[in-house]
């Protein structure tokens, strides 16, 4: 059953662990930090909130933000993510950056206190399909005002991301973060046009919405590939090419990727059970609801939050 909470704005700060040579405490007093009691340490104002089931929806339901589950590291808590371009592992530090585990490492996605003006390049991470990888993100501003379906915010942070070199089918992608809150639009660009996403709902929701019978995809699996090296440790288990008739609000042909938390179903007679990852075969028929963004090539590439292996 649906249970959805509605969180306050005024969300507590999130501290948790960090590495060694992560950690910056140099930044200066500004009108988004505050020192603790010992004047050397700022507790900075959280503009990336995680907490288990934290869910941010943007328009519609193919647009889905959610933090699934803890993970512990030697450095301190960290959380996987789905929909954030795609599924992810991250933790926070201290000073307001967003790290992500790739290759076993720790690479810097997003410096939220950083000053304006600041760029930095996320460090590739030999990932197929990561639209980050290679991307260049600056600052372009620390006190946007934004006003989305949920809410007016001001002083949010700006960012500006421009794709790797030899990305043909990426624009400049746009981000802005309120305190409290987190992500509450973003754009992006493509040789297609500008698609934008403003936050509709935020809260509190069952990382697994049993309720949700939305398909985006409906057709045969066509190619299907398993993780490669590592990234089943990451969460990834795989992708298929499902292909299939146009029907009125699905696509008709997608690449979709398949992670630890997609719920794969199998159709056996007049029920739905639940079945691995090596259950789905080339030549089967299924259906797919994705979750987080999707990108809009062709064929559309998105994550499924659901697959279901249909009866022959």
């Amino acid at each position: 059953m649906k249970r959805f909470m509605v969180a306050m704005l005024g969300l507590a700060f999130l501290v948790v662990g960090c590495g060694k040579g992560v950690v910056d405490s140099t930044y200066t007093q500004d009108n988004k930090s505050e020192y603790g009691q010992n004047g050397s340490i700022p507790i900075m104002a959280d503009y990336f909130p995680m907490d288990v089931g934290m869910t941010w929806t943007y328009g519609d339901r193919a647009s889905v933000i959610q933090v699934t589950e803890p993970i512990r590291t030697i450095y301190g808590a960290a959380y996987a993510v789905t929909g954030l371009m795609q599924n992810r592992v991250l933790r926070k530090t201290v000073d307001g950056r967003v790290l992500e585990l790739r290759d076993d490492t720790w690479r810097l996605l997003f410096d939220l206190n950083a000053a304006e003006k600041t760029s930095w390049k996320i460090e590739a991470s030999g990932e197929q399909y990561d639209l980050l990888d290679g991307s260049t993100v600056t600052i372009e501003s620390q006190s946007d005002t934004v006003t989305v379906p949920f809410g007016r915010f001001t002083n949010t942070v700006h960012l500006v991301i421009r794709p790797r070199e030899g990305l043909f089918d990426a624009g400049i992608s746009e981000m802005w973060f309120a305190p409290g809150v987190g992500l509450v639009k973003w754009s992006e660009s493509w040789i297609g046009g500008m698609r934008v996403h403003e936050l509709t709902t935020f809260g509190i929701k069952d990382p697994v919405d049993e309720t949700d019978s939305k398909m985006d995809i409906r057709g045969q699996i066509t190619s299907l590939t398993g993780p490669g090296d590592g990234n089943q440790d990451r969460g990834f288990l795989g992708r298929v090419m499902i292909e299939g008739k146009r029907e009125p609000g699905m696509s008709d042909r997608a690449y979709v990727n398949i992670t630890t938390s997609t719920r794969i179903l199998e159709v056996v007679g007049t029920e739905r059970r639940k079945v691995g990852f090596d259950a789905l075969q080339t030549g089967q028929n299924v259906e797919a609801r994705f979750i987080g963004p999707v990108l809009t090539s062709y064929p559309v590439q998105a994550t499924a939050g659901e697959i279901v292996i249909l009866k022959e």
